[in-house]
């Protein structure tokens, strides 16, 4: 459960990233055109995977939490995590990053 956790996280920093180079490749709004919806695409479909994954993450917080032997900090840093993930997508759903239609 600990290396889905981690893909998840890796999917969001990569979901973030891929955004940061597009935006910063492009100089001017005339370099969004039909040539980079595949790229747009791709990157839009990691963001739904990291999206789905942090009901994952959450889940593997809850569990955190009912194991009897696990460390405070681990419960507490699992926690953390999962308020992260949920963040993270609650922004990304709310600036429409990961929104299908792709109106220039």
């Amino acid at each position: 459960m600990r290396l889905a956790v981690r893909l998840v996280c890796i999917l969001d920093n990569v979901f973030i990233l891929a955004w940061i180079i597009v935006i910063s490749m492009a100089d001017d709004p005339s370099a969004f055109s039909r040539s980079l919806d595949p790229l747009l695409y791709g990157i839009q479909i990691i963001g739904v995977l990291g999206a789905i994954g942090t009901l994952l993450v959450l889940f593997h917080a809850i569990q955190s939490w009912s194991k009897p032997g696990r460390w405070v900090w681990s419960k507490l840093f699992d926690t953390l995590l999962a308020l992260s993930c949920m963040a993270f997508t609650w922004f990304i759903w709310h600036w429409n990053l990961i929104n299908f239609n792709l109106k220039y």
